[in-house]
């Protein structure tokens, strides 16, 4: 009866446990499946994550003087669909209208209204200096369909933190200080340097005299610097004694141009010797003793030498034309006993001034 009994308990768990598997493969047939488990319905719709990055921007300062060299870091946050770090090297378009985009925060990237740098840990950073304009500079950055701005003010400081050079330079180039007229046109020179005594690309300069005008007519032009923080303004027509100014933001420096009356040099000149005793025979000319009461004229003379003969005299220059050399040489190959020549020097200061010596020859053959 025991194996009997033990025999009907073994079948009866078999075929429950048919049972069983067979309802549970026809639930499993009825609930639909995804790719990676079951689909949520219309009540539990599965999680989105996001389609795209995002960026976000920050300043550091957000106030920064507004002296054409202080500087704020600009960092841009840049994070994946999933709000995680983007990877490394992905690039950030920077772009400003007011002051100068930077990757050190000293020189400007190129132009300064754009610079690209490179995400290294989720970050892209620039740096922003400042113009000498006070105003509000917003900076934009760009990764992708994601942009973001920040703003920072640029607010006006007393404190000198940078300077400006300005030379009135004549057409030639040459430094003009004044103390006679002036040519037709001076050339206005002025260096702009911020507080690292580094020069200031693109700086906008203010040029203003009191005589003359300026290219556009006026006494005020507006010039920007090239990209060795220099601009120039050509002046025109100085009739009197003036003062030239050259402005760039806080940056203000200003120069006399002292027009004075010219008076003309003075000539002089020594040959050596004053009678020769054979033909050929070349003498010396010497007009380094001409004076100018200008000292930068002084500098500056020229010199021309000529000759004038009696009888069948002749001579022949080592100088032909203006020099700047006081000295020359006259080998006189043709005359006979008692024929004259007379050397003779002009002498001539920039602006046209001049003034005549002469020293005269004599044959003397035995």
């Amino acid at each position: 009866m025991i194996k009997q009994g033990t025999r009907a308990g073994y079948l009866l768990i078999g075929l429950l446990s048919l049972v069983i598997a067979g309802v549970l493969t026809f639930c499993s047939l009825d609930e639909p499946t995804g790719p990676s488990g079951p689909l949520g319905d219309e009540h539990n719709p599965p999680e989105e994550t996001g389609s795209s990055n995002s960026i976000s921007l920050s300043a550091f300062p957000r106030n920064i003087p507004a002296d054409g060299c202080s500087s704020s870091i600009i960092t841009a946050a840049v994070k994946d669909k999933d709000g995680n770090p983007a990877p490394n090297g992905l690039p950030v378009d920077f772009t400003t209208v007011e002051g100068s985009l930077s990757a050190d925060g000293i020189t400007p990237a190129g132009t300064g209204q754009a610079y690209t740098a490179i995400t290294s840990r989720g970050e892209a950073i620039a740096y922003l200096i400042s113009s000498t304009k006070v105003c509000v500079a917003e900076v934009q950055a760009e990764h992708g369909e994601a942009l973001a701005a920040v703003n920072i003010q640029f607010y006006r400081t007393e404190k000198d933190t940078g300077r400006i050079d300005l030379t009135a330079l004549d057409v030639e180039g040459s430094e003009y200080k004044g103390g006679r007229p002036p040519p037709l046109e001076l050339v206005l020179m002025a260096v702009v340097y911020n507080r690292y005594d580094v020069p200031m690309p693109n700086a906008q300069v203010i040029f203003a005299t009191y005589s003359g005008f300026f290219d556009n007519a006026q006494q005020v032009i507006k010039r920007p610097a090239d990209s060795n923080g220099t601009a120039f303004a050509l002046l025109h027509q100085v009739a009197k004694s003036t003062i030239v100014s050259a402005k760039s933001g806080l940056f203000y420096t200003a120069i006399p141009i002292p027009i004075g009356k010219n008076e003309p040099p003075t000539a002089s000149l020594i040959v050596t010797p004053t009678s020769v005793p054979s033909i050929p025979y070349t003498v010396t000319l010497d007009a380094s003793g001409s004076t100018d009461p200008n000292p930068e004229d002084a500098a500056n003379l020229t010199y021309e030498f000529s000759w004038q003969a009696t009888g069948t005299a002749h001579a022949v220059l080592s100088a032909i034309g203006p020099t700047s050399s006081p000295y020359a040489t006259a080998t006189i190959d043709a005359g006979v006993s008692g024929d004259m020549v007379t050397f003779i020097v002009t002498v001539t200061d920039p602006s046209g001034f001049s003034d005549s010596a002469s020293a005269a020859v004599t044959i003397s053959i035995p």
